[in-house]
């Protein structure tokens, strides 16, 4: 699945202008076979085009087939990189996040965090998010254009996730049969019961009277009105 994006001209942009996000996470499978250093996810103060003087924020797999995650920080560009071979045509999950309140940028590979550093701000911008496009030279290993590959399930939130959900969600993804169990299906018998469902006690004598059942799962018995004096229910 995703969508395929021929290195040319193909990307996709959100509709509505973002105001200055600082605290986000930037999220996505991608499948290439291409160390181009083209960008997975940019933030572009243009919606379309090649001409955005203002960009940051931004995921692509570099010309050295590692991972990259990008900030300005209004002084310089803040780069955090990891991975190997990441252009091998098989699916990897490429994650970044950020807060500008413990002021920590981190990205993820695979589920696992790879690198961390401490910025004190995103680059100021009102701009939109762009998938596939345009500007990925915050780092030596990136390059602007048009990313040439399969994205899937990309996400931006404006929440900084945790490394235990990225591993998390990683993993649902990934593997699901190993990353949860499910049981054989149950079987349902209508309860039903088996012995007689009355009797008659002699009064002053003591006694008993036993009710069966069956059914999956187990049937219960329970109470209901008043008991006469001296008799007591119990269900086993």
């Amino acid at each position: 699945g995703g969508v395929v994006l021929d290195g040319s001209n193909d990307y996709l942009s959100t509709t509505t202008q973002q105001t200055n996000p600082q605290v986000f996470t930037i999220e996505a499978w991608v499948k290439t076979s291409t160390a181009s250093g083209k960008p997975i996810i940019s933030y572009e103060g243009a919606q379309t085009g090649t001409g955005a003087t203002l960009y940051d924020r931004n995921l692509n797999i570099g010309t050295d087939g590692k991972a990259y995650f990008a900030l300005w920080d209004g002084a310089a560009s803040r780069v955090l990189t990891g991975g190997t071979n990441l252009a091998n045509g098989g699916w990897h999950f490429i994650v970044g996040t950020y807060t500008n309140v413990s002021k920590v940028m981190a990205l993820y590979v695979d589920g696992a965090l790879v690198s961390t550093a401490l910025v004190n701000q995103a680059e100021t911008n009102n701009g939109w998010w762009r998938l596939g496009s345009y500007h990925a030279s915050d780092n030596t290993s990136g390059v602007n254009g048009y990313f040439p590959g399969t994205i899937s399930e990309p996400r931006i939130s404006n929440v900084e996730r945790s490394a235990a959900w990225v591993t998390t969600d990683f993993n649902t993804q990934n593997n699901p049969a190993t990353f949860a169990a499910i049981g054989a299906e149950q079987t349902f018998t209508a309860p039903a019961i088996t012995s007689a469902s009355s009797t008659s006690f002699t009064e002053g004598a003591a006694g008993t009277f036993t009710v069966t059942t069956t059914g999956s799962p187990t049937p219960t018995l329970s109470q209901t009105g008043t008991l006469p004096s001296g008799v007591t229910f119990v269900d086993n």
